[in-house]
């Protein structure tokens, strides 16, 4: 009869954890390349550190995220270890986030003050900005504050990070 062992790493602390999801169910472990790597696993999101700054980077193939997504991604943020930072790609967040009328976008940024974590918006967001003033104005006053930010990508929040 065949016996099965699993050699598990051994890390001291990781640096890198990732979110998987299998059956619906979220689990949550360290990024081993080429260890322990299953087919069924979709990675959704990674924490990464990104100019001496815990992310949490949400993948942009993930479900997409509302007002009432938004104390999820918190929380999911604040385990295995607490990023001060969650980065949310644009393809990732609801339509009525960008129509301020809807009041999704206030909804969401109060919520990440409220837990006193950053919120990062990654990617091109001028086919929505060019037709609302409104919404420019909103994504200049919080680029201005330290909260809540609009970034091309990962590597520009690295950079505003940094600082």
């Amino acid at each position: 009869m065949a016996s099965l062992s699993l050699v598990a790493p051994t890390l001291a602390r990781p640096t890198v954890w990732e979110f998987y999801w299998l059956d619906q169910q979220k689990f949550a472990g360290p990024r081993v390349d080429g260890v322990g790597s299953c087919d069924d696993l979709w990675v959704a999101d990674v924490f990464e550190e990104l100019g001496g700054v815990l992310v949490l980077v949400c993948s942009a193939d993930g479900e997409t995220v509302g007002e009432r997504d938004a104390t999820q991604l918190i929380a999911d943020a604040s385990y295995p270890e607490p990023a001060r930072w969650v980065a949310v790609p644009v393809e990732r967040l609801d339509q009525a986030f960008f129509q301020l009328s809807s009041r999704v976008a206030g909804e969401i940024v109060q919520k990440f003050v409220t837990y006193r974590m950053g919120l990062a918006i990654v990617g091109d967001i001028s086919r929505y900005a060019e037709g609302s003033k409104a919404l420019r104005d909103f994504v200049r006053e919080c680029n201005r504050g330290t909260q809540t930010w609009f970034v091309d990508d990962l590597d520009a929040l690295k950079a505003r990070l940094a600082v």
